[in-house]
C-alpha cells in the first residue's frame, strides 16, 4: 500500500506564522484582504487595480517597504501576482514568496545581515 500525500499546510496557517514572527521581530505587516467583496450577501470582485496585491504589505525595522505573498509548498504565482512583483521591484522595494515559517526566518535574517 502506498503512504498517503500529506496535504500541504494552509496558506492562512502560514500566513500567521510569518506575521507573528515578523511583528516579533519590529516589522509593521498589514494584511491584505485580496478575495472580493461581500455587499448585500452578494459577492463582488476586485477592482483591477488591486488584483495581484500582495498577501501581506510590511515595513521592516530600518522603513523598507516589502510586498508577501505567502504560498504553501505547491502554491503559484499568478499573473497579476508577477505583475505586482515587477511593479514593486521597479519602485526599489523588496518582494517575497514565502512558503513557510522558516522562509520568513531566513528572510528576515538575510536582511538584517545586509542591514548590518
Amino acid at each position: 500500500m502506498k503512504p498517503k500525500k500529506q496535504k500541504p499546510i494552509p496558506e492562512k496557517i502560514i500566513e500567521t506564522q510569518i506575521k507573528l514572527y515578523l511583528r516579533s521581530q519590529g516589522w509593521i505587516v498589514c494584511k491584505v484582504r485580496s478575495t472580493g467583496r461581500f455587499n448585500a450577501g452578494k459577492l463582488h470582485a476586485l477592482p483591477k487595480d488591486e488584483l495581484g496585491v500582495s498577501d501581506l504589505l510590511c515595513c521592516d525595522p530600518l522603513g523598507q517597504f516589502h510586498a508577501i505573498e505567502v504560498k504553501n509548498k505547491i502554491g503559484k504565482q499568478s499573473t497579476h501576482q508577477k505583475e505586482f512583483q515587477r511593479e514593486v521591484e521597479s519602485k526599489a522595494g523588496r518582494y517575497a514568496v514565502l512558503r513557510s515559517l522558516e522562509d520568513a526566518i531566513e528572510y528576515d535574517s538575510a536582511l538584517n545581515i545586509i542591514k548590518k
